[in-house]
C-alpha cells in the first residue's frame, strides 16, 4: 500500500487528466482516516487489556474474579476484532478505488478513435456533476448504469450534504464530529472551521442569556484559540457580546455579523470548502470546465450580435452553433471571447472554411458561399440538406469576392 500511494503521487504530480487526478485523492484520504482511526481502536483496546491484567494481578482476586474478567476481556476483543475487520474492508473498497482510478490514469492520452476511454471519461465527468449539484439518487443509478461503482465518491458528498443541512437548521453537532474524525488533516491545513464552529456555540449560548455557561464554555473551549493572532480578534469581539443586554439586536458591525441570520450559511458554506480542501476536490466539476472552455473557445461576437442572429439564422447550419443555442447563450453570457490572432471564415451553408483553396462567392440576396457549397447545389440540384433553402433565384449568377 505504500508503494501504491508513492505511485498515485507520481501520477497526480504528472497531471494524466483531470477528471482522474481530482477524485484520486478522494480514495487515498479515506483510506488513511480508515486506518488511522483503527490503529488508534486497536492500541487503545491493547493497552486497556494490558492494564486489566495488571490490575488484576497486583490486586490478588479470587480465581472466579479472573475467570469473569478474562472472559469479559474475550468479549471484548471479539467486538474489537470484528470492528478491525469491518474497518478492513472498508480499506480494502478505498483501495480498489484509488487502483482503478490510478490505472485509468495512468494509459495517458489515448488515440481519438478509443472511443470507450473517452466515454468512460465522459461518464465520470457527468457522475461527477450530479454528485457536487446534490443529485445523489440520480448520480448512483447512472453510476450503476455505466459501471462506475470505482469512481464515485458518494459517501463524501452526501456527508456534505447531510453537514449542511444540520448547519442551516442551526445545529453544529454534526459538523463537530465531523472536525474531530479529521481534527489532524484540519490542523495541517490550517483550517478555522473548527474555530468557527466553537465560536458559534459560544454566541448561541450569549444569545439565549446563559452567560454563565458561556463563560465555562469559554474557557474550556474556545479560550485555547485565543493566543492564536489569526483569531485573537474575533475572540475579543465575542468576549465582548457578554458585556451587552441583546446583543442580537446591536448595530455595531462586529456584533451584527455573529448574531446574524447569514451566520449559519456562511459556516455551510466554509465547511463545503474546507472539506474540499481536506479531500482535494475542485470546487468545479470537470464537466463545467469543459463545457464553458469548449464554449468560449467558440464564441464569436456574432453570437452575441442580435441582428447578426437573425440574418444567420436563415441557414440551417447556422443553427449547430453551440453558443447561439438558447442555452449556450446562457452559459457563456459571462465567459469572454478567446484570443485569436488570426480569423478564418466559415461557409455557413456548408460550415467549412473559406480560403484560397476554397474561393467565396456572393449570392443574388447578399449571402456569401463557397465554392463547395456551388458545386453541391451543381451536383444534388438542391436537394442537400444545407441547401434547400436556395432558390434557382438565389444561385443564378454567383460572383467571386475577395477579401482583404
Amino acid at each position: 500500500r505504500a508503494r501504491f500511494t508513492r505511485a498515485a503521487t507520481v501520477i497526480l504530480r504528472r497531471g494524466l487528466g483531470m477528471t482522474d487526478l481530482c477524485s484520486l485523492s478522494v480514495p487515498l484520504e479515506t483510506w488513511s482516516q480508515t486506518f488511522r482511526q483503527t490503529q488508534k481502536r486497536v492500541s487503545r483496546s491493547l493497552q486497556s487489556v494490558v492494564n486489566d491484567v495488571e490490575a488484576l494481578a497486583a490486586s490478588g482476586a479470587s480465581a472466579a474474579d479472573a475467570q469473569a474478567l478474562v472472559r469479559r476481556l474475550i468479549e471484548d476483543i471479539e467486538e474489537k476484532k470484528a470492528a478491525a475487520e469491518r474497518n478492513n474492508a472498508l480499506e480494502q473498497d478505498q483501495f480498489e478505488k484509488a487502483r482503478a482510478r490510478a490505472e485509468f490514469a495512468g494509459k495517458g492520452k489515448p488515440s481519438v478513435s478509443d472511443w470507450a476511454w473517452h466515454q468512460r471519461l465522459l461518464d465520470v465527468a457527468i457522475a461527477e456533476f450530479l454528485l457536487k449539484g446534490g443529485d445523489q439518487d440520480l448520480a448512483l443509478t447512472f453510476g450503476v448504469e455505466a459501471r462506475l461503482e470505482n469512481f464515485l465518491d458518494a459517501p463524501v458528498y452526501a456527508t456534505i450534504e447531510a453537514v449542511e443541512v444540520s448547519l442551516r437548521s442551526q445545529d453544529c453537532s454534526k459538523a463537530l464530529q465531523w472536525c474531530s474524525e479529521n481534527a489532524s488533516r484540519l490542523r495541517r491545513l490550517n483550517s478555522p472551521l473548527v474555530f468557527q464552529l466553537t465560536l458559534q456555540e459560544f454566541v448561541e449560548l450569549v444569545r439565549a442569556g446563559q452567560h454563565a455557561e458561556a463563560l465555562v464554555f469559554a474557557r474550556e473551549k474556545l479560550g485555547a484559540f485565543a493566543s492564536e493572532p489569526e483569531y485573537s480578534q474575533e475572540y475579543q469581539v465575542a468576549m465582548a457580546t457578554i458585556a451587552l443586554n441583546e446583543p442580537e439586536k446591536s448595530t455595531i458591525p462586529e456584533y451584527a455579523a455573529l448574531f446574524g441570520s447569514g451566520r449559519w450559511d456562511e459556516l455551510a458554506r466554509l465547511f463545503q470548502r474546507e472539506v474540499r480542501r481536506a479531500y482535494g476536490i475542485s470546487a468545479k466539476g470537470v464537466l463545467d470546465v469543459a463545457v464553458q472552455a469548449g464554449l468560449c473557445a467558440l464564441k464569436t461576437r456574432a453570437c452575441n450580435n442580435a441582428s447578426l442572429r437573425a440574418a444567420g439564422a436563415k441557414s440551417s447550419l447556422a443553427l449547430q452553433c453551440p453558443v447561439c443555442s438558447p442555452a449556450g447563450r446562457l452559459l457563456s453570457e459571462t465567459l469572454p471571447f478567446p484570443h485569436r490572432p488570426q480569423s478564418v471564415m466559415l461557409c455557413p451553408f456548408t460550415n467549412e472554411i473559406v480560403n484560397e483553396h476554397n474561393l467565396p462567392f456572393m449570392l443574388a440576396d447578399g449571402r456569401m458561399i463557397s465554392q463547395k457549397g456551388l458545386q453541391l447545389i451543381s451536383a444534388a440540384e438542391g436537394r442537400h440538406s444545407s441547401l434547400k433553402e436556395l432558390g434557382p433565384q438565389d444561385v443564378r449568377a454567383p460572383r467571386q469576392i475577395y477579401i482583404i
